[in-house]
């Protein structure tokens, strides 16, 4: 029986391995463990992406993820077709429909790492083509370059393909050197409803008696906000607070411009820009200064570039436009830059 139990336990800690050492094993892992009414759910994201993080009871308040609702367009006319490389403040805030959207005949969405299964090709009619560059202030340096737009829509070049031994290598190289393997496997294990109370109990402990937040969250100074810490560390890339150097700015504009440049050479007639200010820019409880990136970047490209800056409005009554358990906006947050972009919509030429 000890062997047979032992045996269980390594064929159980074997099947974790190879699965968090694999990009589809955690793909399909993921879909099973947030799958409505899983034996083995998780409740991460049920309560907030910061909650799934940090398990801090106090932030245990269910999230709404009800999309926000159409508002009531005012054009009568529909000559636009509206293209979409955005994240997750877009796609978890309105669903896929032109209903939102001024003067939006069509609207076709694609993720930041969305790639092409065949050659993207504009369709000819008279509508406007119109493409909508969208991305949190935390990732703007990361992502916002002609590559990675390139990428959403032209096919990969075609390698010949590697020799079975190299192919084998290239699955026992992941394996073995996995860049998130720790990640995965504290996920396939341990990412179980059944385990969030240890979890509280444990994060709770750390709160009261050593004043230490969870990795990768920070609890704010007013402690009624979580942050993702990345937001509020000045010495990471996204940070609300890290000082940016004019060469910095320069160097993203020159990147937009490609970017319109390149849009336009493959035949869509206006690019839009909209970066969304990091929560911890606007809430302003932290006691330190917003490094103003979002707006600066609207200013420094607003002279040749269509660039909305969301900052300004969503920085009133700004507690209200946001979760406090979540890296992201709630519906409020949504329906105001929702507002500002259907306006730039209502503005474009004819």
């Amino acid at each position: 029986m000890r062997k047979f139990i032992a045996l269980f336990v390594l064929f159980l800690f074997a099947a974790a391995l190879i699965m968090s050492s694999s990009n589809t094993g955690m793909a399909w892992l993921t879909k099973q463990r947030y799958a409505p009414d899983a034996l083995l759910g998780s409740d991460k994201y049920t309560y907030g992406d910061l909650f799934g993080i940090s398990y801090l009871p106090a932030f245990k308040k269910v999230k709404d993820t009800s999309p926000v609702s159409p508002p009531v367009l005012s054009a009568a006319r529909k000559d636009l077709s509206l293209y979409v490389i955005g994240d997750s403040y877009f796609y978890s805030s309105f669903e896929q429909v032109p209903d939102y959207f001024e003067r939006t005949k069509s609207l076709t969405f694609y993720k930041w790492d969305d790639r092409p299964v065949q050659s993207f090709k504009l369709p000819q009619d008279s509508t406007r083509k119109v493409l909508l560059i969208e991305c949190v202030e935390r990732n703007v340096l990361n992502v916002v370059n002609p590559q990675r737009v390139q990428a959403v829509f032209e096919l990969p070049v075609q390698e010949s393909p590697k020799p079975a031994v190299g192919r084998l290598n290239d699955v026992i190289r992941e394996m073995l050197y996995h860049p998130t393997l720790e990640e995965n496997l504290s996920f396939a294990l341990f990412d179980i409803s059944v385990f969030s109370v240890f979890k509280e109990l444990k994060a709770s402990f750390n709160q009261a008696f050593f004043g230490r937040s969870p990795s990768g969250v920070v609890l704010s100074q007013s402690k009624d906000f979580l942050y993702l810490e990345q937001t509020v560390d000045t010495a990471a890339t996204g940070s609300s607070f890290k000082p940016i150097s004019p060469k910095t700015y320069l160097d993203l504009i020159q990147q937009m411009r490609l970017i319109e440049s390149y849009a336009k050479s493959i035949g869509f007639d206006e690019v839009i820009f909209s970066f969304i200010p990091n929560p911890s820019s606007v809430l302003l409880t932290e006691g330190r200064a917003y490094n103003q990136f979002v707006p600066e970047v609207a200013r420094l490209g607003g002279h040749d570039l269509r660039v909305i800056d969301p900052t300004h409005a969503l920085s009133k009554n700004a507690k209200a436009n946001f979760f406090h358990n979540d890296s992201h906006w709630n519906k409020k947050g949504a329906q105001i830059w929702l507002d500002l972009l259907n306006a730039r919509l209502l503005s474009l030429p004819k």
